[in-house]
């Protein structure tokens, strides 16, 4: 059994979840189905990620953006959508800010110290670690970066709790080595730039982009369709304006699965607008291009995401355990591969019959 059911978003909702209990081989709880109705939490099929077929969580005010499944549809080819988390890049990140005249000489010995503050910030901790150090000189003082690996948690309370921990004794240093060392100790927080950076993949022959408009009867053919995306691309690129609104539509994906999954849906959003004004200018966080006889995207986005923590709800969790999810690189790239099918429907409508019609 595969999650391309046809006709399943006109299903009543006990079958949909009849089709899912049978699609996981497993019963589904009275509890869970309750929940999934009382918050008011919808599926989307279709959807193909590394191989393997799965059901996507959904909830969102914007009715619309259910329509992200057309895009899982048309990106089903093959692996469907290929995803992995790039670990080069910090999954959590802590930051203190300290006053004091220092400079590079006086970071370097901080620097040094590398060892020791790890061994205190990691203290206590089981499942999650600081592994590196950054430092960085600022006009009247200094920020010290710790990255850390957060397990399977978001990493965000971590990161503070951390960061509160080497904090005095990074403050005493100058005490003891230099007065010229940054001594006050300003502030502390985790900083939202930090993610599990998600690269993810997806392509669609250019003959399966056609449509027709069911309100005009006008067709588009996928030829028309793929051209119209690449102009569309290329305006992202250029006009920081309209690359909000490219990036919108990717994140509308990326926040619908968030919800339902008690995810820090403002976490997500300050992480990618991070990623894509880093050098100064907004950009697309998705890039289409047509190659061959196909339209291809990818993307790269960091998506602070946990499948524990007290933030995560009962019912989420056990909702992220029927489901499989069992780590949160997993949940990262289904947030990820839905932003992407999210992007492609929006920019098919965009092409061909609008969004009006699109999001009826």
């Amino acid at each position: 059994m595969t999650s391309a059911i046809p006709g399943f978003h006109r299903l009543a909702h006990p079958e949909q979840l009849g089709l899912i209990s049978e699609f996981y081989g497993k019963d589904m709880d009275h509890n869970i189905r309750k929940e999934l109705l009382s918050r008011d939490i919808v599926f989307g099929h279709n959807f193909r990620i590394n191989g393997q077929d799965c059901f996507v969580p959904m909830k969102t005010e914007e009715r619309g953006i259910y329509r992200a499944v057309y895009g899982a549809k048309l990106m089903r080819n093959g692996n469907g959508i290929e995803a992995f988390v790039d670990n080069s890049y910090p999954k959590a990140l802590g930051q203190a800010y300290f006053i004091g005249n220092c400079d590079e000489i006086d970071m370097e010995y901080i620097d040094s110290l590398k060892n020791e503050i790890l061994q205190r910030a990691n203290h206590g901790h089981m499942h999650s670690r600081t592994y590196d150090i950054k430092t960085a000189l600022l006009p009247g003082g200094m920020v010290l970066n710790l990255l850390i690996d957060p397990g399977e948690a978001s990493g965000m309370a971590l990161a503070s709790r951390m960061t509160e921990t080497i904090a005095p004794y990074v403050s005493g240093i100058g005490a003891i080595y230099d007065p010229n060392l940054p001594r006050a100790f300003v502030g502390n927080i985790c900083s939202n730039s930090a993610g599990r950076l998600v690269h993810v993949r997806g392509e669609v022959p250019i003959s399966n982009l056609g449509i027709t408009s069911k309100k005009t009867g006008r067709s588009w053919s996928g030829k028309q369709i793929a051209e119209r995306i690449n102009y569309l691309q290329n305006w992202a690129y250029n006009d920081p304006q309209r690359a909000v609104t490219h990036n919108k539509g990717f994140m509308n994906g990326v926040l619908a699965v968030g919800l339902p999954l008690c995810q820090d849906l403002r976490a997500l959003d300050a992480a990618a607008y991070f990623y894509v004004t880093r050098d100064g200018k907004m950009k697309p966080l998705s890039q289409w291009k047509i190659e061959n006889d196909k339209l291809v995207g990818h993307a790269a986005i960091p998506i602070p995401c946990g499948i524990v923590g007290g933030e995560i709800d009962p019912f989420a969790k056990e909702l992220l355990s029927y489901l499989n999810i069992n780590s949160a690189d997993s949940l990262a790239m289904m947030m990820a591969s839905t932003g992407l099918v999210s992007n492609l429907t929006a920019l098919n409508m965009l092409s061909s019959i609008g969004v009006i019609e699109g999001n009826r």
